[in-house]
């Protein structure tokens, strides 16, 4: 994937000057900044219940503190967007007020100097709020958190610090799960391995381990029947992965750039690999998809990153399947090697041949077989056989599957009546001349 951060950014920053943004707080006395620098302008909006939103600062600064009120209202919430990006490169530390419950989604994306933030009074932090942030170290999460959304930490090294009277999440041995412990939320980047998940665990959330550069070793436990996208996003140094067994979807992104991923064994019922999900595993060299799969995305498997965020095919990668699988005809799209695995049942294949004319001799035409989307190959993947081929009538054909087929499927064809070859001549009659 490569995230195209820069972009997103951008496109936030355009549409922040196209929102309904209703005032430009000035520097003096209401934002100020302790360091060299002094941010010029906050954006912000009311919000229909008379509160405000920021929605970001039109300078590039160090730091920044957000008053509690603008115009006798109170601030309640950073939007979506709000300092992220390249716009926001230099920014090292941004004081909230205690007002301030909610922060938008990607809120502080790439804030790649960014080094503190309390957020010790927020109650929700959106999706991706501090993605790739890697100077933050430390957060303060309080009491009062209720929502976290996918990859809010994802790609951040902070330690977590939740308060222990919070009663939506909880954090044990570097992992935080919601209080139930159903779900790991996010987990710490030093960890090296994670192999005692709770046995009743439900589900791995978005960028939950991402970024988590040391992690060598992972076991998931049967009970898991949900893993979110980017969760092992980055996972540089993985090499072990078990899968739960009923696992019936790996997302997007997965496990991709998981560099040291030499193999994996997919669990038999998955039905989807999501876009890119294993991309850049360059170590892989091959892959045994089940036949259960019915859907891969764009650049799954067998791929690797070059030259920006193009995709390569993988040199000599072989994929490993069912003949005329989902993933046989991915490897037919992509060009990619491919071995076939147990045999194929081919008796619901749709069989063709073409009518043949009498000649007196016994008649061979050539059979078309389609498996799904596959046409096979007489020779490779087939054998055929004929009967009562000789004479004028319907005759009749069995194919027999071979290589990575088996089974067997019969046709008819028809001979017709010899052609009648009809020459033509010149008279030879004398034409009557009349007097």
């Amino acid at each position: 994937m490569k995230k195209t951060s820069a972009f997103i950014a951008l496109i936030a920053a355009l549409s922040m000057t196209a929102a309904p943004i209703q005032g430009v707080l000035p520097a003096a006395g209401a934002i100020t900044a302790s360091a060299a620098e002094t941010a010029e302008h906050l954006t912000y909006y009311e919000n229909d219940d008379g509160t405000i939103t920021v929605s970001g600062c039109t300078e590039n600064v160090r730091e920044i503190t957000v008053p509690a009120e603008i115009d006798g209202k109170p601030v309640t919430r950073i939007s979506d967007n709000a300092f992220g990006g390249w716009f926001h490169c230099d920014l090292e530390k941004v004081t909230l007020p205690d007002s301030v419950v909610s922060i938008g989604e990607y809120a502080f994306e790439e804030c790649l100097q960014l080094k503190s933030v309390n957020t010790a009074n927020v109650k929700s932090i959106g999706k991706g709020a501090f993605l790739n942030c890697p100077q933050l170290n430390s957060l303060e999460l309080g009491s009062g958190l209720e929502q976290i959304g996918g990859r809010a930490f994802a790609g951040c090294p902070a330690v977590l610090d939740l308060s222990p009277e919070n009663r939506f999440y909880r954090i044990e041995n570097g992992i935080m799960y919601t209080f139930d412990g159903k779900t790991v939320i996010t987990a710490d980047r030093g960890m090296t391995e994670c192999t005692m998940l709770p046995g009743d665990l439900k589900t791995i959330a978005a960028g939950a381990f991402e970024g988590c550069y040391k992690l060598t070793k992972v076991h998931i436990p049967d009970s898991v029947t949900k893993i979110g996208d980017h969760a092992f996003y980055e996972c540089s140094q993985l090499t072990s992965v078990d899968l739960p067994h009923g696992l019936k979807r790996i997302e997007e992104y997965t496990f991709c750039n998981c560099q040291s991923l030499e193999s994996i064994e997919l669990p038999e019922g998955l039905t989807y690999i999501g876009r890119e999900a294993f991309t850049d595993d360059y170590k892989m060299l091959s892959m045994k998809v089940p036949a259960s799969v019915k859907e891969i995305g764009t650049g799954a498997i067998g791929f690797y990153y070059a030259d920006g965020d193009c995709l390569f095919k993988i040199r000599d990668f072989v994929l490993e399947c069912k003949l005329g699988s989902a993933a046989d005809k991915y490897a037919y799209n992509n060009e990619l090697g491919v071995r076939y695995f147990g045999k194929t049942d081919i008796s619901k294949a749709k069989v063709k041949a073409e009518n043949k004319y009498y000649t007196g001799k016994a008649l061979k035409p050539a059979v078309t077989v389609k498996l799904g989307w596959k046409t096979l190959k007489s020779g490779s993947d087939y054998t055929v056989k004929y009967s009562a081929n000789k004479k004028v009538g319907r005759a009749k054909y069995t194919v027999t599957g071979k290589g990575g087929a088996s089974g067997s499927v019969s046709g008819t064809f028809i001979i017709r009546p010899a052609k009648v070859k009809v020459k033509s001549f010149k008279s030879t009659a004398k034409k009557s001349v009349k007097a």
